[in-house]
């Protein structure tokens, strides 16, 4: 009887070739990856094995510095405040970091409360609070999801930074002292002082990200930002901002980009927001517009211009759709329109945007839009209920 474990496939010349059922199947089965999950506890300790609550690791900075890429880590429930921050997941390491029952994460006199530089990470279920930058930031990172955290007393809620395909979840971002969500190409934080952009920085982009659900209220300066700083091929661009809602933002520091509820502006006269979706959105009770598009000069000389052949930005092809607002620019010192407003496009040179079946309530001025805005975007089936002007051209 042939041989269980040997298997003759071809007889030539009198010579048997026998191979084993593992070469037969091309390869042998591997052992499948057996990813870990790691616990943090409030009463634990970094010599505990880090296996479960009641054996958890005392610091996420400890059981990040375990973990292998694909595991998980679980911050357990807690009576008091973990007085932790700038957490970093380091490049290579994507894993999960979530907690149970919000458990939340103090980062007093720390810059981040947790800084993301791994690809396919996920953070949820956390409250993060008193950051002086950021609540969680994702640094130049591809694929992530921040999901189902409360940002609350950061300077900024969340932070992505030269970041493409990272989904941002119904969190809640509110009292944060600028805003609640940002997307940049690049930024220096100080409120939003931006520094000159350095060649090193040329190339960095924020596309392909998703917010959506995300709750972004009492944020200082706006609910929701996407900033263009770096020239070309730097630059925000295709991303989504879907289904959020931005009440009452813009009553708190004023040296900042515009206040608004949701905000699209370059801060750099060479900065590029372009292409992307501003949809479904709702939005009341603003120091500024509901949403603001605001383009910006060419530069002609200056910090700014680093390469003699520098272009201005490129701030067009921007869709603004779908969206409910109530009654915004509620606090009109601060912008060039005098009363309140729905939605503003304005831009120092040409510009192409899409506004187009908003529903606007309330406002004196539903759509105001400066004379380098085609009017004929500007009317494209919009509903206005109870607004003195529809269309403002300034």
């Amino acid at each position: 009887m042939q041989s269980p474990i040997k298997r003759v496939l071809a007889v030539a010349g009198g010579c048997a070739i026998a191979l084993s059922p593992l070469l037969l199947s091309g390869t042998a089965n591997a052992a499948p990856l057996v990813h870990k999950t790691w616990y943090v506890s409030s009463r634990g300790s970094d010599t505990h094995s880090g296996t479960s609550c009641l054996l958890g690791f005392a610091t996420i900075a400890h059981a990040v510095s375990v973990a292998a890429q694909g595991d998980t880590i679980v911050v357990c429930p807690s009576s008091k405040p973990y007085l932790q921050g700038n957490v970093m997941i380091p490049p290579g390491k994507g894993l999960t970091l979530k907690g149970q029952g919000n458990p939340v994460i103090n980062a007093t006199g720390k810059t981040n409360g947790i800084l993301i530089e791994a690809d396919e990470t996920t953070v949820e279920d956390l409250t993060v609070e008193n950051a002086s930058n950021a609540g969680i930031e994702a640094d130049d990172v591809s694929h992530g999801t921040i999901a189902h955290n409360d940002l609350r007393d950061n300077t900024i809620g969340i932070l992505i930074l030269g970041s493409s395909y990272v989904d941002v979840l119904e969190n809640l971002t509110d009292d944060n002292a600028q805003t609640g969500i940002v997307l940049t190409d690049t930024l220096s934080l100080g409120v939003v002082a931006l520094s000159p952009i350095t060649p090193d920085k040329l190339g960095s982009i924020c596309a392909h990200n998703v917010v959506s659900e995300n709750i972004a209220d009492h944020n200082g300066g706006q609910g929701i930002l996407l900033l263009g700083n770096a020239p070309i091929p730097s630059g925000v661009f295709d991303n989504k901002v879907i289904s959020n809602t931005t009440d009452s933002n813009g009553f708190g520091i004023k040296p900042l980009p515009a206040p608004a509820g949701i905000l699209l502006t370059a801060g750099s006269p060479l900065g590029s927001v372009f292409d992307n979706t501003i949809a479904s959105n709702e939005g009341q009770d603003n120091a500024g517009p509901g949403i603001s598009l605001i383009g910006g000069p060419a530069v002609t000389s200056g910090p700014d211009r680093i390469t003699p052949d520098a272009k201005p930005g490129n701030m067009n092809g921007n869709v603004i759709t779908k969206n409910a607002l109530g009654i915004n620019n509620t606090d009109v010192t601060t912008g060039p329109d005098t009363d309140t407003t729905g939605i503003m496009v304005s831009s120092a040179l040409p510009l192409v945007a899409h506004v187009y079946q908003n529903l606007i309530q309330g406002d004196f001025y539903g759509i105001w839009a400066t004379s380098t805005i085609s009017p004929k975007l500007l009317f494209f089936n919009n509903v206005f209920i109870g607004v003195v002007v529809p269309v403002f051209i300034a």
